[in-house]
């Protein structure tokens, strides 16, 4: 699989990217190669390109192995993170994985989540919000995470779409 191939180990290590992560952009890429650093505006940028690709690309949740639960955009249209920067600041896990942080026993499903302190009462309505948006959402373990193109009425990202976007982008 891709995950395991030569190239991505390669890139992995010499950039010092997430290994689990399915974009580089949150990389500080300053100090790497100009065509690395492209390839890390991607995700930062907000040309045609870049857009097309953060509103088309969506990520699936098979069993969360691979995705990480405050930092990328798993459940809502922004990172948890964004949607819920107060929690996240005082939270102890923020780099976890959704499975990191998901367990379950036979009759429930446990979100895991830790804080550095004590919640304010009002941090607890924030808390409530966001447990209620996990309800219902349970990883699957024997289903691979995976990245669905919107463009593409098969979820597979293909270059016509793209191309597509572009030409109408341009005019």
């Amino acid at each position: 699989s891709e995950k395991h191939a030569l190239w991505r180990k390669v890139i992995v290590n010499k950039f010092e990217v997430r290994a689990n992560s399915w974009f580089p952009y949150d990389m500080q890429a300053s100090s790497f190669s100009k065509i690395w650093n492209e390839i890390c505006e991607v995700g930062r940028g907000s040309d045609g390109f870049s857009d097309f690709l953060l509103n088309n690309l969506v990520l699936k949740l098979g069993s969360g192995i691979n995705i990480f639960f405050w930092s990328d955009v798993w459940i809502l249209t922004r990172p948890l993170s964004q949607a819920f920067p107060r929690l996240f600041s005082i939270s102890t896990k923020k780099d976890n994985t959704v499975t990191e942080i998901f367990s379950h026993s036979s009759e429930w499903a446990i979100w895991n989540l830790q804080f550095r302190r004590h919640l304010c009462h009002w941090e607890y309505d924030l808390l409530r919000d966001l447990l209620h948006l996990l309800l219902g959402v349970m990883p699957l373990h024997r289903q691979n995470d995976s990245l669905h193109c919107l463009a593409d009425k098969h979820g597979l990202f293909t270059l016509k779409p793209l191309i597509s976007h572009c030409h109408l982008a341009l005019g």
